[in-house]
């Protein structure tokens, strides 16, 4: 998570002081998917935290796998 933030800070940075378009869309397209990185981070650590604390269970159920021939 540390470094997906060194990220976005740098891309941040970069787009106040870059005049060329190209890079500003790059840095945008780069804070973007570090955001929803870090916000998919998030989500799997409160998942986590619930099942420690006993708030959510995890269901269990039958697969079936089958060889395709």
């Amino acid at each position: 998570m540390k470094t997906s933030l060194g990220v976005i800070r740098a891309c941040a940075e970069g787009l106040q002081d870059e005049a060329d378009e190209e890079k500003k869309q790059r840095y945008s397209e780069i804070i973007l998917s570090e955001t929803e990185r870090v916000g998919g981070l998030i989500t799997t650590l409160l998942d986590l935290s619930a099942l420690e604390s006993g708030a959510a269970s995890c269901g269990y159920s039958r697969l079936l796998f089958y060889i395709a021939v």
